[in-house]
């Protein structure tokens, strides 16, 4: 009886583990600069861009090689200026021949550039040289007591590799973009109480959605994964883009990031905590604690890690603070990248 006891408890605590595997390093490289901005796999899987630099209006770019990064590297002279906000902010072309960066789009093979800076939303390839972007402009005349524009009105404004103009489309106002599938042509939008997947070449919605916040396209655009709940108390649910029906949905956090793999039904939950404020008598937004991969096919976390906080430089060369280092997982979601106080490091999933 002992022994079978033994032998259950043994059970049981490889039960336990199933779900909480490890990060095994590949290998480390250093950057050559204090700071790692953001950190992205190409859609192959095959090449890693890191923005680096010593301060947020300082940064470079680098393109490593997945097999060797110490042999094969390139460094851009580009600055995409990608401050604390937009940290992860980075939309690969289907072929993965151009990035945009923050409101900077670039040619990766031959290092060639153009901007966007008048744009004030977040860029989004929809297909190969197609990138979309949201814009609310003025329409009517103006109020002649204050050359003032009556309303504003809300587009989707699409350019082409060169950053040149390629048409728009009138949306209704209380549209936000959020995400977009450059394989697929599609976008996602929130939508007053629900949300929306539009086709942006057909220009029609395929797929009312209930309300998800922080949404993102996984497993080749066939999913969306999306934070819902109250304040607090929140989950990631999964759905299917063609049906609209749920795929998975997760325990509760505190609150959610989610990053996903492009061509696996596997998403980085990043959570963080709260704080009180006795002054004010209300919570507020705390640091990071963990980051989960959690595979919303089975439903599993498969690994978890607290990563470190890197001290980061304002515009003007002062202290910034510190904010968590920048990561980004692989197509296959098989491998983590990590970068931060000038090393980038590649770690396997393994459960």
């Amino acid at each position: 009886m002992r022994q079978l006891g033994l032998a259950l408890a043994t059970l049981a605590v490889a039960g336990s583990m199933a779900e909480a595997g490890n990060l095994r390093k590949v290998w480390d490289f250093e950057a050559g600069s204090p700071g790692v901005y953001a950190l992205s796999f190409s859609p192959d899987g095959q090449h890693i861009v890191a923005v680096v630099g010593r301060s947020w209006q300082d940064e470079f770019v680098l393109v490593l090689d997945v097999r060797d990064p110490q042999a094969n590297k390139r460094r851009l002279e580009v600055n995409p200026e990608l401050g604390p906000y937009i940290n992860h902010h980075l939309s690969w072309s289907p072929s993965g021949q151009q990035l945009v960066l923050g409101r900077t789009e670039v040619q990766l093979a031959i290092g060639k550039t153009c901007s966007l800076e008048g744009m004030a939303g977040l860029l989004f390839f929809v297909g190969e040289g197609r990138v979309v972007t949201q814009a609310i402009r003025p329409v009517g005349p103006l109020r002649p007591d204050t050359l003032v524009p009556r309303i504003g009105h809300a587009f989707l404004d699409f350019f082409n590799s060169a950053c040149q103009s390629a048409g728009s489309w009138d949306v209704p106002n209380e549209y936000g973009l959020f995400d977009s599938s450059a394989e697929r042509g599609l976008v996602f939008v929130r939508q007053g109480s629900g949300a929306a997947i539009l086709d942006a070449s057909s220009r029609t919605a395929i797929q009312q959605l209930p309300w998800m916040d922080s949404a993102r396209f996984a497993n080749s655009g066939n999913a969306i994964c999306g934070v819902i709940g109250a304040e607090w108390e929140v989950s990631a649910r999964c759905l299917d883009v063609d049906t609209g029906k749920e795929l998975a949905t997760s325990k509760i956090f505190t609150h959610l990031e989610i990053n996903p793999a492009l061509h696996a039904r596997r998403v980085v939950l990043s959570d963080y905590g709260r704080k009180f404020d006795f002054i004010y008598f209300r919570w507020y937004l705390g640091s990071l604690k963990n980051r989960v991969v959690w595979d919303f096919g089975t439903g599993k976390q498969l690994v978890s890690w607290r990563p470190k906080s890197q001290t980061v430089f304002s515009r003007d060369g002062a202290l910034g603070g510190t904010q968590p280092y920048a990561f980004d997982i692989s197509p296959d979601g098989d491998y983590i990248v990590e970068g931060g106080a000038g090393t980038v490091s590649l770690y396997r999933i393994e459960p």
